[in-house]
Formats: C-alpha cells, sequence, structure tokens
C-alpha cells in the first residue's frame, strides 16, 4: 500500500544527499570555502527541484514501469465503467449475483482510482506530496476498498453455494435484490469500522533533520504505540482480507463443483430420474407399451378417423347385417392403445422438455461457475505478492539488509499485480459470458455510430454551405453580365 517503510527501509541517507548537493554547489549557492562552509550555503538555498534533479528524479526502467501502469490504470477504468453500466442499463440482469458483480466493479473502480496514483508515487518518488490530511485518509481509503472487494468475493461464492448446493435451503433472502443491497452494506461498514485505527494512527513525518520545509522529503506512515498493535493489526488484515476470503471460495466452489459434476441439481425432480436423456425415454416407451409398438405406423389422423368413424357405427340391432362382437371389441381394444400412444407421447415430450431445461441448467451454472473460479485464482495470485510483503515488513520487523533498490523493485512490481486483479475482472467476465461481450461490442458500435453521425452531419453541412454558396454566385452572374453590356 502506499504507507511508507520504516526508517531502516528508507536507504538514504544524510550524506548521500550531501554529497548529491555539493557535486552542484555552484550552481545553487556559489562557491564553498570549507564543508561548513558549503552546509551552510546551500541548506537556505535547497529547493524541491533540486531534490528531484539529484536525487528522486524515476530511472528509465521506473518509467518503463511507470508506463504499465497507466495502461492498466485505463483498462481498469473503461472495463469496470462497462460492466458497471451494463448491469444497471438491463432491468433483467438486476439478480442477487450480479448485484454483487456490481459491487466488485465499482470497488474495483475505487481501487484504480484512490490506491493507483498515490502508490505509484511513493514506489517511485519515495516521498508523500499529498498533505498531512490525505496522508491520513487516502491509506484508510485504500484498505478499505480492497477489503470490500475481497470480501464481496466471498459473498459472491457463499451466494453461490446456497443456490446450486442447497436450493431448498435457500430462503428468499440469498435470492432477493434487497438482501444483496443488505450484505452489500454490511461489507462496507465492517469495512470502514473495522479499519479506522489506519486513519489514526498514519502520520506525515519528515525524512532528515532540517529538511522539514521541503515537501519531497516526507514520509507517510503508520505510528502505533507499540510495534505488537502494529504487527496484531496487519495480520488481521491480511487473514481478514486475504486468507480467509480465499479459504471460503475454495471450500465453496469445490462443493458447487462436486454438485455440478453429478448432473444433479437438489430440488429439481424429474419423477425419481438421476440421468436425464431422451434414449432413457424412448426405451420406457418401449417397454411400457410393447403391444402398442406393434401398430401400423400410419399418420395420426388417419388413425384417429378410422377409430372415430368405427365408434360412431350404428350398434347390430340397428343394421341390416349385424357385425360380430368380435370386431367391436377389437375396434375399442385399438382404441385404448392409440389413446395410451398418444398419452404417452405426451408426457415423454414433456420430460424431454424437462430434461433439455435441466441440462441447459446445469451447463449455465457450470459456466458461470467457471468465470467465478477464474476471478478467484485471479485474486489469490495477484493479491498474493503485496500481503506477504505487507505482512513481513509490518509484522515482522522489515527486511534486514536488503539492497534499497531491489526492495522498492519487489514493491512496485507487487502493487502492480494488484491493481492487475481489476484490470483483469471485466477481461473475465467477457471471456466467459456472451452477454457481456454482446454488451461490449454494442457500446463499442454505439460510440463508433455516434463519431460517425457527427462525421456525416459536419458532411452534410459543409455540403450545404458550399451548395448555396454556388447558388448565389449562379444568381448573381447575369447581373454582372448585364452590367458589362
Amino acid at each position: 500500500m502506499v504507507e511508507r517503510s520504516n526508517s531502516s527501509l528508507r536507504a538514504v541517507s544524510l550524506a548521500m544527499l550531501d554529497r548529491a548537493v555539493m557535486n552542484d554547489t555552484t550552481a545553487i549557492a556559489g562557491s564553498a570555502q570549507n564543508d561548513s562552509d558549503t552546509r551552510q550555503d546551500y541548506d537556505y538555498p535547497l529547493k524541491d527541484f533540486d531534490i528531484w534533479k539529484h536525487y528522486l528524479r524515476p530511472s528509465h526502467a521506473e518509467w518503463f514501469v511507470i508506463s504499465l501502469y497507466v495502461i492498466v490504470f485505463v483498462i481498469s477504468i473503461v472495463g469496470n465503467s462497462l460492466v458497471v453500466a451494463y448491469i444497471l442499463r438491463r432491468k433483467h440482469l438486476h439478480t442477487t449475483v450480479n448485484y454483487f458483480m456490481l459491487n466488485l466493479a465499482l470497488a474495483d473502480v475505487l481501487v484504480t482510482i484512490i490506491c493507483l496514483p498515490p502508490t505509484m508515487m511513493v514506489d517511485f518518488l519515495e516521498s508523500w506530496l499529498m498533505g498531512r490530511f490525505l496522508c491520513k485518509l487516502v491509506p484508510f481509503l485504500q484498505m478499505t476498498v480492497t477489503l470490500v472487494s475481497s470480501l464481496t468475493l466471498g459473498a459472491i461464492a457463499v451466494n453461490r453455494w446456497f443456490v446450486v448446493c442447497h436450493p431448498l435451503r435457500c430462503s428468499t433472502f440469498h435470492k432477493s435484490s434487497k438482501s444483496a443491497g443488505m450484505v452489500m452494506a454490511a461489507i462496507w461498514l465492517f469495512s470502514l469500522s473495522t479499519l479506522c485505527p489506519v486513519a489514526f494512527f498514519n502520520e506525515l513525518t519528515p525524512d532528515f533533520e532540517g529538511y522539514e520545509e521541503l515537501s519531497l522529503l516526507m514520509s507517510c506512515g503508520e505510528h502505533w504505540p507499540t510495534l505488537t498493535y502494529q504487527a496484531a493489526f496487519h495480520t488481521y488484515y491480511v487473514t481478514v482480507g486475504y486468507a480467509l476470503p480465499l479459504f471460503i471460495l475454495g471450500v465453496t466452489y469445490t462443493k458447487v463443483f462436486k454438485a455440478l459434476s453429478r448432473k444433479e441439481i437438489p430440488g429439481f425432480s424429474l419423477a425419481g430420474r438421476s440421468n436425464c436423456k431422451c434414449s432413457d425415454v424412448e426405451a420406457r416407451r418401449t417397454n411400457d407399451n410393447l403391444a402398442s409398438s406393434r401398430l401400423p405406423l400410419n399418420s395420426a389422423s388417419s388413425i384417429i378417423s378410422s377409430v372415430t368413424s368405427n365408434l360412431y357405427e350404428r350398434p347390430p340391432s340397428f343394421t341390416k347385417e349385424a357385425r360380430p362382437l368380435v370386431q367391436t371389441r377389437r375396434t375399442s381394444s385399438m382404441t385404448r392403445r392409440i389413446r395410451r400412444r398418444i398419452s404417452l407421447a405426451k408426457s415423454d415430450k414433456i420430460v424431454c422438455r424437462k430434461c433439455s431445461a435441466k441440462i441447459m441448467l446445469i451447463h449455465a451454472r457450470k459456466k458461470s461457475a467457471r468465470m467465478q473460479v477464474a476471478l478467484i485464482v485471479v485474486f489469490g495470485l495477484c493479491y498474493a505478492p503485496v500481503m506477504i510483503l505487507d505482512l513481513v515488513r509490518r509484522a515482522f520487523g522489515g527486511f534486514g539488509s536488503v539492497n534499497r533498490g531491489t526492495i522498492y523493485f519487489v514493491f512496485a512490481v507487487a502493487h502492480l499485480l494488484m491493481y492487475l486483479n481489476s484490470a483483469l475482472n471485466p477481461i473475465i467476465y467477457n471471456f466467459f459470458s456472451a452477454q457481456f461481450r454482446r454488451e461490449f461490442r454494442s457500446t463499442f458500435r454505439c460510440f463508433q455510430t455516434s463519431n460517425d453521425n457527427r462525421q456525416h452531419t459536419t458532411h452534410h453541412a459543409t455540403t450545404g454551405n458550399y451548395t448555396r454558396s454556388v447558388s448565389l454566385q449562379s444568381i448573381s452572374s447575369p447581373s454582372r453580365r448585364s452590367t458589362r453590356r
């Protein structure tokens, strides 16, 4: 995060700064007679630009990493904003899980806006430039939105586990949009309340004595009463914000995939069948109605018409030649068989429709589960380095005698990976969800169409002005000719 390292991490000595400035004392304060005179000369005219020039200016490699930060910033803002707009514009997407996805996208936008620029400033300038008030506010908001993002992933996992594995026990609380709003509000309140100590114990301090007036030599960091409190707080933060959500995600989605791999959805009953195939329906039809299968395979209309014609014939007492009783029994038997065959066909058609609905539901839930697992894997990989480094720095006393450049390079890469998670989430939505792909394409098409319409309108306006000018010239030309004559 943005908090400055301890004095042991800040491997810049006053002697290094003195030597850097002494190399250019002629430009800063003129010539000096001895060391004490030199120190006295450049103490006063030493300004922020001199510190930037001699010490804080990023190197070429750091500028390359800064360009990667800018790319991640743009992708994250654009992608997550499209996700938010898509969910809000489509009323049929106002479901519980999509509201959680909306909260996750909003948290990613806030992570990118609030966390990325200050973190980049501290990692490459190694100073805090935004004053004392923002030194207390920004780190608090950074840790809050990061915790909200991880807890939202956990809430999505628990919701999917209830819906897929326990639909009968899943009450309306887990399915209504109001319940999603209550859970999201609870996540935000919990994050804001438990991270308040960060705002109280963050302070802006000068790096060196005698340079308090220089804003480029100020650090923003936590100053706890004891190191034990600091270690306990950051252990709690890593546990609640990373380890616990990752554990919940792993357990719940393992159970979800086991339930979906059995092709069984609890509460979705199909008359005791565990496997739903239309071939099974055909086999049951053959076994249940073996006699009816011997009937001639005429069209249904011809069979029914023949049966009805036999049914409405006059009884034997009213005919000149009475038919045998066997013929009447045969006709009634055929009628029963045909009726049974038609009823079986209707029931089998209904069963096949239910089978198709069940298979489609299983496939949809599997696809959704795969998308959530991809989000979990990306979250675990992207947040692991920065969480481990923060825990080592805050809870275990720092990095000892490790080179300063190596430490800051590792922190810069770890922070870049953390913000890359926010940029990858909308890409994952686009890869796994056809609806998101269609929405992204339609959004870009609308943007392109609006630009084309503007160009078309401008072209017509220009053409119209040109036509009017030509017509005016044609009207005025005869008068000129007449005057010449």
